[in-house]
C-alpha cells in the first residue's frame, strides 16, 4: 500500500522541508482547488495512482486532514469517488485522517458515519488514522476513554456497513481494533512517532540518550528497559516477556539488543496478540479475551505497585505508565453499551 499523504497539503509550510525529497506534495491546498480541479491537485492524483500501481493492486485515495464535518471531509469523499471512476485498481481505500478531538462528540461521530454510508456509492475500504494533539499525559498509550469508545463504535459501524478497515499509525491500542475484524491494525511508524501528529516533522531539541523499550504483552505496555528491570526485582522478568525472538537476550544480555531488534520485537509482539484475538470466533468472545488480558495486566501492575510502597518516585512513575489500562476498560464497556452487547 502507498499512503498518498495529501493531508500534508493543508499543514503548515515549514513541515514540507522535513518530508521526503522527490515527492511533490501539493502545498496550501484550499477549498476551491478541488472545485476547480486545479492542475497541481489533479496532476498529484495521477502521480499517486501511477506510483501506487507500481507497488500494489490497491489504491489508497488521497484525502484531507479532518477536524470537523466540513469541506475537508466532503472533498475526501469526492476524491475517492473520482479515483474509483478514473483509475483501474482491484480495490480502493478512502483516506480518513481525523483529529482525535473530533471523537469527543458522539453526535458528530454519528453524523459522519451516516454521511459515509449514504454518500459513498462504492463501499470498499477505508484507510483510517487518528491525528493526536500535544498532551502532557505521561502514559504514551493513554487515550481519553470517551474518545476511544467512539472510535471503536466508528470502526464497528463502518465495518458493519460493508467497508474493510485499515487502521494506520497505531500503537499498543491496535489490539483493541483487532477485536473489530479490521483488515490491518498495526501499520505505520515505530517508537516515538507511532502516534501520528502534525508536529512530528518539526525540528526539536534532543536531550539525553535514546531509551530502549520492550513491548510487554503480559503488561500490555511498551516499557523502558530501566522500568522493566526495576519491575523484575519483584516479578521474574520471564513472566513479563512476550515470547518473542529476542527474549533470551532480554534475560541474559540486554546490551546486545539493537533498536532494529526492538522494532522487530514490537511488531512481532503485536502479531502474537492479534493472532490470539483472531482465534476467537465472535465479537463477544474477542472482547472477553481482550478484557481478560487487560485484567491480568492490571493484576501484575498491582503486585508490582504493592512492592514499591516505600519508593514513591518509582511507584508514581509505574502507576502513571499503566493508566491506559483503566481507560481501555472504560472505553470497551462504553462501546459494549452502545452496541447493546451484554
Amino acid at each position: 500500500f502507498l499512503d498518498p499523504q495529501l493531508y500534508y497539503s493543508t499543514f503548515e509550510g515549514k513541515i514540507f522541508k522535513h518530508l521526503e525529497e522527490g515527492i511533490c506534495y501539493p502545498k496550501n491546498i484550499t477549498r476551491r482547488d478541488w472545485r476547480k480541479q486545479t492542475p497541481e491537485l489533479m496532476n498529484y492524483l495521477d502521480m499517486h495512482a501511477e506510483n501506487s500501481a507500481l507497488l500494489s493492486d490497491s489504491l489508497i485515495t488521497p484525502g484531507f486532514f479532518i477536524q470537523n464535518l466540513d469541506w475537508h471531509f466532503d472533498y475526501s469523499i469526492d476524491i475517492y469517488e473520482y479515483c474509483y471512476e478514473t483509475y483501474a485498481f482491484e480495490k480502493y481505500y478512502l483516506t480518513l485522517l481525523i483529529s482525535n478531538n473530533f471523537f469527543h462528540s458522539k453526535s458528530d461521530v454519528d453524523e459522519m458515519i451516516e454521511d459515509l454510508i449514504d454518500n459513498i456509492d462504492h463501499k470498499e475500504g477505508i484507510y483510517f488514522s487518528i491525528c493526536h494533539e500535544k498532551t502532557e499525559e505521561k502514559d504514551y498509550e493513554y487515550m481519553d476513554a470517551q474518545n476511544l469508545a467512539n472510535i471503536l463504535y466508528f470502526i464497528y459501524s463502518l465495518k458493519n456497513a460493508g467497508f474493510d478497515i485499515m487502521v494506520g499509525y497505531t500503537f499498543f491500542n491496535s489490539i483493541l481494533f483487532a477485536m473489530l475484524d479490521c483488515e490491518y491494525v498495526a501499520s505505520g511508524w515505530f517508537n516515538n512517532i507511532r502516534k501520528f501528529s502534525r508536529d512530528r516533522f518539526e525540528e526539536i531539541e534532543s536531550t539525553g540518550r535514546r531509551k530502549k523499550r520492550y513491548a510487554s504483552l503480559p503488561l500490555l505496555t511498551y516499557i523502558t528497559f530501566d522500568t522493566l528491570n526495576i519491575i523484575s526485582e519483584t516479578i521474574d522478568i520471564e513472566e513479563l516477556l512476550s515470547d518473542c525472538d529476542i527474549d533470551e537476550y532480554m534475560v541474559e544480555d540486554q546490551d546486545t539488543i539493537s533498536f532494529v531488534d526492538l522494532e522487530q520485537q514490537y511488531w512481532q509482539a503485536l502479531s502474537i496478540f492479534i493472532d490470539k484475538v483472531n482465534l476467537c470466533h465472535s465479537l463477544p468472545q474477542k472482547i472477553s479475551f481482550v478484557l481478560s488480558e487487560i485484567a491480568y495486566a492490571k493484576e501484575l501492575y498491582n503486585e508490582i505497585l504493592n512492592s514499591l510502597s516505600d519508593d514513591r518516585e518509582t511507584y508514581n512513575r509505574i502507576k502513571a505508565g499503566s493508566k491506559h489500562l483503566d481507560s481501555w476498560i472504560m472505553a470497551i464497556e462504553t462501546f459494549k453499551k452502545r452496541i447493546s452487547l451484554i
